[in-house]
């Protein structure tokens, strides 16, 4: 084979990231390596990338089942695949994994263009949690990035001279490593414990803080909240319905789902919620109800909501693949026994009347003057906003 230098710089290679991270279980397309060409003063075209592997855990495959595949390069600002995708499924057993795509792909850049892209995999929903993958461009003869072949230069059909390629030694990645994704679920402080009315709309009950993990955004499609009542002393599901006539769940001030009325055992499910939650992302959800119009005991009654199982809340990640929840345990204990917030709902506020800076002792001198004052009060309220129509002076 004939070689070309290139006149006015060189072919670079330039490594972009991912920095280190997590990526999640059963994912298709995870991007492991990002990099970018750029060619000197010559059309040139690439007939050949290589790559490395180096994985723990699951490891790539194992004998019987290819825990990460479809290995494909594309043009991260087009989508477009150029080489690949290749699998590995016999003598792949170790540590470590070269791929040469050869022959087939012809990938073109013009004299002082710089290409953009991107090697991506998919990882099976079987890999072990913790396992990693650390990417490589090399894996020629010496460690090259490209081989004495593997770059053309269009004008003169010779291939680009390995002198010319920098670097031309192996550009190793960051490790990557697969988790599985997460939803973590927690009582919030807010809406905290306070004392309402009959008939008060929107009462916010409890908060929820859904937390997805770093691995994946995750999707929650529905949420069931079960709630008890206190009408006569203790927490009871089948009372929930005698306090509160209906719910709704709020993301901030936007109603998700339907408002539902609870059932006979307290429970109420949200559904089409399609809630969007990325990765490393926090989102509190706030339950909020009607209040009844009949209250039971003198002190006002109660109730509180909780989601009584991780099977009450549907969510899965991008691709698919169903995310089961954790929660902290005031999360499923919150509408039993002694919840750490319940709301109040009593038969009506009060209102208070108290002596405000009342005038000094003193004499009045029948003079026409007009509006002495003779006393004053503050009136307050309480839970509910008041008015007042008559006032009896003696």
């Amino acid at each position: 084979a004939s070689y070309s230098t290139t006149e006015g710089g060189q072919f670079t290679v330039t490594y972009n990231g991912p920095a280190t991270a997590n990526v999640g279980r059963g994912q298709n397309d995870v991007v492991f390596y990002r990099f970018a060409i750029t060619s000197g003063s010559n059309n040139v075209e690439i007939r050949k990338f290589n790559i490395a592997v180096t994985s723990t855990g699951s490891g790539i495959y194992d004998g019987s089942t290819e825990y990460l595949r479809d290995i494909k390069i594309k043009d991260a600002d087009t989508g477009e695949t150029v080489a690949g995708p290749i699998s590995c499924t016999s003598g792949c057993t170790g540590g470590l994994y070269k791929a040469l795509n050869s022959g087939s792909i012809s990938v073109m850049l013009n004299g002082g263009q710089t290409r953009n892209f991107v090697i991506t995999g998919d990882t099976s929903t079987g890999i072990t949690d913790g396992t990693t993958y650390l990417f490589a461009l090399g894996g020629a003869s010496s460690n090259a990035v490209f081989g004495s072949t593997d770059v053309r230069v269009v004008s003169s059909g010779e291939f680009l001279s390995s002198s010319e390629i920098s670097p031309n030694t192996t550009v190793t990645g960051n490790t990557m490593t697969v988790r599985t994704p997460t939803l973590n679920v927690t009582l919030s402080g807010s809406p905290s414990s306070a004392v309402f009315v009959k008939n008060q709309r929107d009462i916010g009950g409890a908060g929820f803080t859904l937390t997805a993990g770093t691995q994946d955004t995750v999707r929650v499609t529905s949420m069931t909240v079960t709630g008890a009542g206190d009408v006569t002393g203790s927490y009871v599901t089948t009372s929930l319905s005698t306090v509160v006539n209906s719910c709704g769940l709020f993301d901030g001030s936007t109603q998700v789902g339907n408002r539902m009325s609870p059932n006979s055992s307290g429970a109420m499910t949200f559904s089409g919620l399609n809630l969007m939650i990325d990765r490393g992302v926090s989102k509190t959800l706030e339950v909020r109800c009607n209040a009844d119009s009949t209250i039971t005991q003198t002190a006002g009654d109660k109730f509180a909501l909780a989601i009584a199982s991780t099977s009450d809340i549907s969510a899965q990640d991008e691709d698919g693949n169903t995310v089961t929840p954790t929660f902290s345990a005031a999360v499923s204990a919150n509408a039993s026994g002694t919840p750490s917030v319940a709301q109040t709902v009593k038969s009506g506020g009060s209102i208070t009347i108290t002596s405000n800076d009342q005038p000094t002792a003193t004499i009045l001198v029948a003079d026409g003057s007009t509006w002495n004052v003779l006393a004053r009060y503050s009136a307050s309220t309480l839970y509910e906003n008041a008015e007042i129509d008559f006032i009896g002076v003696t």
